[in-house]
């Protein structure tokens, strides 16, 4: 049988939004090489858009935080053993797993013992915490797709087959953004100074940030009545958790809002106040001066801090391995020191930083979906030629 005409059959696994975009352009250049290629799994809307049939919702294992997941536990493990079964039944050419190493490395160790090829995407931050996980990695992942260059000497140490292709998001942007331009996209005022939040798409995220946001930008606008503030929604869900505070609120806030349009908020936005997780990434890459701010459970907190080896949490700090953006985390994440750092960032020149967001954009652009794509399809014995 030639290889044209050989049927590939993969499960796939998101585990987050942010994986559902990685995910919906993996599977989109699987397909460009092998059109004979059908996907299932747990995926988004945007990975279900590109063909990928979803046996359970992303939303069920979508959690964060070593405390907040709890609640969840017994159900994400017992969707996680759906998963393993519907594998072992139907007997794919190929698992996928994006980012959720928590969720997903179960599922592969399960895998890569009875044959099944098993791939991650997105390098769990050994390097960071949780450095004993390489050891499971080794006798879990056939590939590991890796953003960062400094994570692929990790794998090499470890005989752990590795393949740097960069960051999806890097590709969707380019290195200057016109801020005028980006907010007249948006119909936006192209003169007011221009505040974009990412509030987080979890509904603990929300819960526990939007009071917190909403006094922030009570007093940014005490002192610049003529800002606007931009705010992008992961669903309308999300979007209705969020108002539900604000309607309570003892001072009116206008907020212009979007949905799934996180690329086009953060290139119009002249400055963010972003929740910890990949959107600090693509507000990097938007070239969009930002504060990021996170506040799980005291409990998870006190954990992560005996766990972390880094002193950083967010993305553009951990790839540049030095403080470039403010982190207000837990006890620090407070409506005042949000309004100190904006208020910073609106009265000082940022050139220098931009600069350095757009050198990290250069390290990450590489054609990631494809490049990733060959090497799956290497490891099934295509011999694809990049």
């Amino acid at each position: 049988m030639a290889l044209s005409d050989r049927r590939i059959n993969v499960v796939i696994v998101a585990g987050e939004l942010s994986g559902d975009i990685l995910g919906a352009n993996l599977i989109k250049a699987m397909k460009l090489i092998h059109p004979n290629i059908s996907f299932k799994g747990i995926a988004g809307p945007k990975m279900m858009k590109e063909g990928c049939d979803t046996i359970v919702d992303i939303e069920k294992i979508s959690k964060m935080g070593l405390i907040e997941v709890l609640p969840s536990l017994i159900n994400i493990i017992n969707i996680r053993k759906k998963i393993i079964n519907l594998c072992k039944k139907e007997k794919p050419d190929l698992f996928i797993g994006i980012d959720a190493p928590s969720f997903n490395l179960g599922i592969e160790y399960n895998l890569k013992k009875i044959g099944i090829k098993t791939v991650h995407y997105a390098g769990p931050k050994v390097w960071a915490w949780k450095q004993w996980r390489i050891h499971k990695i080794k006798k879990s992942v056939d590939l590991m797709l890796l953003f960062l260059p400094f994570e692929q000497n990790i794998y090499n140490k470890f005989s752990i087959p590795s393949k740097l292709v960069g960051h999806e998001l890097a590709d969707q942007f380019q290195f200057d953004i016109d801020k005028t331009k980006s907010k007249s996209l948006l119909n936006l005022n192209p003169v007011k100074k221009t505040i974009a939040i990412v509030p987080g798409s979890r509904k603990s995220e929300i819960k526990y940030l939007t009071p917190i946001i909403i006094e922030a930008c009570l007093k940014i606008r005490k002192k610049n009545a003529d800002v606007q503030f931009i705010i992008n929604f992961s669903s309308k869900e999300r979007q209705r958790e969020f108002f539900l505070i604000l309607n309570n609120s003892k001072e009116k806030l206008d907020f212009i809002t979007f949905q799934n349009r996180s690329k086009e908020v953060l290139s119009a936005a002249d400055y963010a106040i972003v929740k910890s997780g990949t959107s600090t990434l693509e507000c990097l890459l938007a070239k969009t001066p930002m504060v990021v701010i996170y506040k799980p459970h005291w409990a998870t907190t006190f954990i992560v801090r005996l766990m972390l080896k880094i002193p950083f949490v967010s993305l553009p700090n951990l790839i540049a391995g030095k403080e470039l953006v403010k982190e207000l985390i837990a006890d620090e994440c407070t409506y005042n020191n949000i309004y100190e750092e904006i208020d910073h960032l609106m009265t000082s020149n940022n050139e220098a930083l931009i600069n350095q967001f757009t050198e990290i954009h250069k390290l990450l652009k590489k054609n990631a979906s494809f490049e990733s794509a060959t090497a799956i399809f290497n490891l099934l014995d295509f011999n694809i030629k990049t």
